[in-house]
């Protein structure tokens, strides 16, 4: 195959990929009433990126309705008391006094917002390269922000430049949640071998340290 023709084939089959992605999130979180079914839809999105990413080539819709149905109960565990605890608060608040808001509690609200939307851009690559308990993605997801502001905060600009295309450019709609997941996961799947490579090498300091204090 001519150099040329490979990367168009290359293109067009990443093109169908995050095609392919955008629907089945947009039709996964459709057939969880969206309350339901933008958690797992979310997590499935990241994990056929994840898998994308590592060169694994599988059916995908298949795929992503298995894993769906697998992480629908986890999924929904950590996005649900996110969706009622702040949220729907949250847009109750701009709804009713969104022109009436002080310059402080604004503030206030926009650094709660940009946290909480950190975290859950953590958090649904996080599920994917840590196997934790439920009730612990959350803390596992903030001390990971803290040990890494830049990285997560360039996935926060990843993510905000996404939404702000939309707006721009309505058409874009048909790609830009499958682009957004992705770059998402690649980013964090990147941020995590790096965390992993600098634990290993902590780890080797400290035996080498050891072994060298009781050689002596």
């Amino acid at each position: 195959m001519k150099p040329s023709m490979k990367k168009l084939y290359g293109a067009t089959d990443w093109i169908t990929f995050i095609l392919e992605l955008n629907v089945a999130i947009v039709l996964g979180t459709i057939c969880g009433c969206i309350v339901l079914g933008i958690g797992p839809s979310l997590q499935a999105g990241h994990h056929m990126a994840k898998l994308r990413h590592q060169q694994k080539s599988m059916p995908f819709f298949k795929t992503f309705c298995r894993y769906y149905k697998k992480v629908f109960k986890s999924a929904n565990l950590i996005m649900v008391p996110v969706e009622f605890i702040y949220i729907l608060p949250l847009g109750l608040i701009l709804k009713q006094n969104g022109a009436d808001l002080s310059r402080g509690f604004a503030i206030v609200l926009l650094i709660s917002l940009v946290l909480v939307v950190m975290t859950l851009l953590t958090l649904f690559p996080m599920y994917e390269f840590y196997q934790l308990k439920t009730n612990q993605y959350f803390a596992s997801a903030l001390r990971f922000i803290s040990y890494n502001p830049i990285g997560c905060l360039l996935a926060l600009l990843a993510t905000a430049l996404c939404v702000y295309l939309i707006t721009l450019f309505p058409g874009v709609t048909l790609f830009i949640f499958g682009v957004a997941v992705y770059l998402n996961m690649g980013l964090y799947l990147r941020f995590f071998e790096q965390n992993e490579e600098k634990v290993q090498k902590t780890q080797q300091e400290e035996k080498k340290s050891l072994k060298g204090a009781l050689e002596k």
